[in-house]
């Protein structure tokens, strides 16, 4: 394996973890953000 393939590879999954840890912080907050209104 081309060693810019393995960094490219691992960039990618490092950006979609992270797409989705942000989604999950978003998320609590507005359930947190909905119990509070409520």
């Amino acid at each position: 394996m081309r060693p810019f393939a393995h960094h490219f590879y691992a960039a990618a999954r490092d950006v979609e973890s992270a797409a989705r840890s942000s989604t999950r912080l978003t998320r609590r907050a507005r359930n947190k953000n909905c119990g509070r209104n409520r």
